[in-house]
Formats: C-alpha cells, structure tokens, sequence
C-alpha cells in the first residue's frame, strides 16, 4: 500500500475548496479537506498541528482516533528518521507494521504503517466472544529538512484502508518545505546579549517567548501548573496558565521581573537548536527552538 506518490500527483497541487496552513513559520506548508478543524497541540518539546473532523481537539496524540498530525522536532535525537521510535512515543498501543521509502515534496522520507486494536465491549450475547470496536490503522512519514525533523501522520478506521492511504497521498501531494519566516530582531540595548535566544522555545512544560522589545511571557501546557514564590516554595492554592514581565540581559544572565512584581534569574547557553537555561533556584530546564 505504502511507496511514492501516486502518479499524476503534483507536490504544492492544492484541490478546490480546501483550505490551506503555514505550520512551524513556513517550514510546512500544506492544504487540507474543508471539513477538518485545525488545532494546536503541545507535546513535550514541540508543538503539533492537528487536522481532524472531532468537535473538540485531542488532549494527546494518542487520543486522535481519525485525522491528520504534523509536527517538526528541531532538537534532533537520532542521525536518521526513525518513525518506529517516535510512534512509540505518540501512540504506545500500536503495533507497527509495513516499513516503506516514499518522497514528500521530492525529499526521501521514511514510512511506517501501525494500527491499534479495538477496546473490547463489556457484554455479549450467550457463547459469542466479546466483540471490539474502534479498531484504526495509520501510517507515520518521517524526513529531515534544514529546520529540523518534520513528522505527518494518519489515523483512521481499519476498515478504510485504501480510501484512508489515497486521502493521505492526496493532502501530502499539497505539501511544501520551506524556510520560518522569521521577523528581524531590533534588540533594545538591554536586551542585546539575549540576541540568539530571541523567539519562541518549547519545554516539556510551555512554551517561552523573548521579545526584541523587553517582553517575555511563559504559557504553560497545563491548566494546573504551579510556579514557585519568592523563597522557593510551590504555592498550591495559586495554579497559573500564563506569566508575563519584562527582562534585561547581561552577558549570559537574564533578569525577569514578572506583572506582579516577582523576580527570576538564569544563565543560559544555546547548544544547536536547544537553550539550556539554569535559574536561581537551581532548576535548569532544556528547551526546543519553536518556530511561529
């Protein structure tokens, strides 16, 4: 089932009526069916796009029963693609299958089918093995690009195989890399040695932003996160979705000062594509180039 593109498909063709999506700051671009909903989802160091026709978007990757998933890994992890590895990240209960090449916007990518058994019903009738439902399959393409690792996947009903694989050759057929459409940086003088850690970085936790301008902001993946107060303690009663201030930077120190008057330090280094950044408390964090 799985090998190049149909024949006769063109890369960057976009079908009348579907709607079209700049992901990652123009790393991918591609159009989808008007009937499916885009959303963002956090998931550890990256940030997904999910396509899919469910009223409300998943909370997991693993929770997508039918739709689309594209994502791209900046901090890579291993020399070549490996899709097995990353499916057993995203979906720990399926089972892989068929390992195939295949070419997404004339870049070799490596392909791999899976698919998830049913959850088995409660009852049955008298002498019948209790049947399964919600049986899927899908297949996971991976291929490098200058930017970082871009991941597209597929999910759906086992028993669309065929209609499901030719809706996915024709929504990668749309597929275009490029390069993040990155807006100039015009530092202020207090923030010119934070100059290359300017921009968006995604930790298992949020996502970080550093503005050119002295505004920095901190949204967290959960509704539940807790920050520390000024000695260092978690205070439980206060969960927070979103911090923002200012910062000032020297050499390898910045300095916050949050909307409600408290205080952060770190150190920071960029090694490839993460920030490695250690506060004054202690706690160092890794974090993911994010491009917006």
């Amino acid at each position: 089932m799985t090998g190049a593109l149909a024949p006769g498909s063109t890369v960057g063709q976009t079908p009348a009526g579907w709607a079209e999506a700049t992901y990652a700051g123009g790393v991918v671009e591609l159009a989808f069916p008007p009937e499916l909903n885009a959303s963002e989802l956090p998931h550890r160091r990256r940030v997904l796009l999910v396509l899919s026709a469910a009223a409300e978007p998943p909370q997991s990757p693993a929770e997508l029963a039918s739709g689309y998933w594209l994502s791209l890994t900046t901090a890579r992890r291993s020399p070549q693609p490996d899709p097995a590895a990353t499916l057993a990240r995203l979906r720990p209960n399926a089972k892989l299958g068929e390992r195939s090449r295949v070419s997404v916007d004339g870049q070799p990518a490596a392909c791999i089918a899976f698919n998830e058994a049913g959850e088995a019903k409660l009852f049955a009738a008298p002498g019948e093995a209790l049947p399964s439902s919600g049986e899927r399959l899908g297949w996971l393409i991976e291929t490098d690009t200058p930017w970082g690792r871009v991941e597209l996947g597929v999910v759906g009903r086992a028993g669309d195989r065929a209609t499901l694989w030719a809706d996915f050759q024709r929504l990668l057929a749309t597929v275009q890399f490029g390069d993040p459409e990155t807006a100039p940086a015009d530092p202020r003088p207090e923030t010119l040695a934070a100059e290359p850690i300017l921009g968006a970085w995604k930790s298992a936790r949020g996502t970080m932003e550093l503005a050119a301008d002295g505004g920095v902001r901190i949204r967290f993946d959960s509704d539940k996160a807790f920050v520390l107060g000024r000695h260092g303690s978690v205070d439980y009663r206060k969960p927070t979705r979103e911090l923002a201030g200012e910062f000032a930077a020297e050499g390898d120190l910045v300095r916050i000062r949050w909307a409600d008057g408290s205080l952060l330090n770190f150190r920071w280094r960029v090694a490839g594509s993460e920030l490695l950044i250690t506060d004054h408390h202690g706690r160092t964090r890794r974090l993911a180039r994010l491009y917006r």
